[in-house]
């Protein structure tokens, strides 16, 4: 999607929620003299409003024609309203602030916080949380927790101490079946685990149990006056958590979990995303700003290339099988998301395409990537989708088997999905050895996926070539979670032609438009935001067009 940026707030001190002016910088004058600053008035309709019935916002811009800072009514050159749909909020500002000893935390709307008497006592920094009302149940359907704390040595950056927390989790029976684990940032990294339980609990009850072992400032801490069950609250045996660790020293981390029940986890996804996706987090003190973009969209594609790279050898019969049971679920999903796909197959030992080539016939598909157990056991999976993805035009001495085919398309995203059970066995192909930082893959924006067996998580390259192109890591180990790996990875491929924001925002105070309409905050037939990228992508039928206008409004954390 070829986009053009026509407006970039710059920031203001969010003092009230009414009104506020955005300056632009303008361009210097012909004459050498300084230009004109373009402003821009972010203005809160009512319910009733003649622009907006439902309530809304409207975003007046125009260039400071007498330099007062002010964008009068004679200087206003475009007006756009975002108005409320049928469901949700035009803003779902952070309602609380935690403060701990080192953060400003900006909890998202629809969490709350224990009553004073019911808060647990203990040595933690700080605060338990509820959210996601049921209306049918009036039972909160997420348990959480943001906490922060020393790293106890669990390692010195983000992604040691979330692996180390998660074998912490295991090391208590809590069974852990990873969907995605993803750099939010530098300093920040998520899981997204599956739990399966031996016996039924609540959320709640859940919760407890991880804030008992990974909330304290010390090791061992123990808690008393944690929260009790609500006896209208389901028990159930298959939950989803979301933990998210970042990392500032290693006597400064900050630890989010948020444990949700797995039926019920496409209802809430993005009140438990916005919890601990980073974004949130601030310096003590620190302020929140106000932001407002506003794209022009001047050509569009819903075009999406997959690649998978599978791993042959004589180990892998039941998990290529079962990648290809889940054909029905990648089929379904590229359809909700209105994709124009198409996917191929080589192996780890071979940069062949498997069967025809690339293919939108899923069935095909689900022949090609079972591609049998007789493949070499020398696994080199970057290597030969390295080789495959060879381009003359960009500079290689030749094409590869896929770009040969003219893949990826113009316009079109590629997915680099590796499936193995073993480690990348780079050198063995070339005398020169991987870097994870600087490839093919990253330089051309090809976004990586590695499904594989975390018990290589700290040696294999596939692992951090994934995160180091913005994409997940996924466990082989359980095959009952490939059909929610698979999901994700088709949700996130209409991310590849994002809208970039210019400030990082608290993502739960986002509001996005096309053409004055809200659209709604969901991977199908709505926007996803990405905070690796600090993008906006949209998904299905809410895909812009060619000639729309898409408005964002935020707040983000002054830095």
């Amino acid at each position: 999607m070829k986009l053009q940026q026509t407006l970039t707030s710059m920031s203001v001190q969010f003092l009230a929620p009414t009104i506020l002016v955005l300056g632009l910088t303008g361009c210097d004058g012909d004459d050498g003299s300084d230009g004109l600053n373009s402003l821009v008035k972010l203005t809160e309709l009512s319910v009733g409003s003649y622009e907006c019935p439902d309530g809304g916002q409207l975003i007046k811009s125009g260039l400071d024609s007498n330099s007062n800072n002010v964008l009068e009514d004679n200087e206003v050159s475009s007006e756009t309203a975002i108005c409320k749909g049928e469901s949700g909020t035009v803003s779902a500002n952070p309602v609380k602030v935690v403060s701990t000893s080192n953060h400003e935390i900006f909890v998202p709307n629809g969490y709350k916080e224990l009553a004073a008497g019911a808060v647990p006592q203990g040595d933690y920094e700080g605060t338990l949380l509820f959210g996601g009302l049921a209306a049918a149940s009036g039972v909160e359907e997420i348990a959480a927790f943001v906490v922060q704390r020393p790293t106890l040595g669990a390692g010195s950056n983000a992604s040691l101490v979330l692996q180390s927390l998660r074998n912490t989790l295991s090391s208590m029976g809590i069974q852990l079946s990873n969907v995605a684990t993803e750099k939010l940032s530098g300093a920040t990294m998520r899981s997204n685990d599956r739990i399966r339980l031996s016996t039924s609990l609540t959320a709640n009850a859940l919760n407890n149990l991880i804030f008992e072992q990974l909330g304290g400032n010390i090791a061992g801490a123990q808690f008393t006056n944690l929260p009790a069950d609500n006896p209208q609250a389901a028990q159930v045996q298959e939950f989803r958590c979301l933990l998210t660790v970042q990392y500032f020293s290693e006597q400064d981390i900050v630890v989010t979990s948020a444990v949700i029940r797995e039926s019920e986890l496409a209802n809430y996804e993005a009140l438990v995303e916005g919890l601990g996706d980073g974004s949130n987090v601030g310096n003590r003190g620190s302020q929140r700003r106000a932001g407002a973009d506003q794209f022009e969209v001047q050509g569009s594609s819903n075009k999406a290339d997959f690649l998978w790279v599978v791993d042959n050898s004589i180990s892998m019969a039941d998990k290529q099988q079962a990648v290809a049971n889940a054909g029905t679920e990648f089929s379904n999903r590229v359809k909700n998301a209105n994709l124009d796909f198409q996917v191929g197959v080589i192996t780890t030992d071979s940069a062949q395409l498997r069967g025809t080539g690339f293919t939108l016939d899923i069935t095909q598909f689900q022949v090609d990537v079972v591609a049998g157990i007789s493949g070499s056991t020398t696994e080199t999976g970057i290597w030969f989708a390295e080789q495959s993805l060879q381009s003359a035009t960009l500079g290689d001495s030749s094409n590869g088997s896929v770009t040969s085919l003219g893949v990826p398309r113009t316009g079109a995203s590629l997915s680099v999905i590796i499936l193995s059970d073993e480690e990348s066995q780079y050198t063995s192909r070339s005398s020169v050895a991987f870097d994870e930082t600087n490839n093919l893959f990253i330089d051309r924006g090809y976004m990586v996926y590695a499904i594989v067996d975390p018990a290589y998580a700290q040696s294999s390259q596939y692992d951090n070539l994934a995160l180091n192109t913005g994409g997940t890591i996924g466990d082989i180990t359980d095959l009952s979670g490939i059909p929610a790996i698979i999901q994700q990875i088709v949700d996130r491929a209409g991310g590849m032609t994002p809208f970039i924001l210019a400030h990082q925002p608290i993502s739960s105070t986002l509001v996005v438009g096309i053409n004055g309409k809200e659209v709604s905050h969901a991977s199908v037939d709505g926007w996803q935001y990405f905070p690796n990228s600090n993008t906006i992508a949209f998904f299905g039928n809410a895909m812009p067009q060619t000639g729309d206008t898409v408005q964002v409004t935020y707040e983000y954390i002054e830095t």
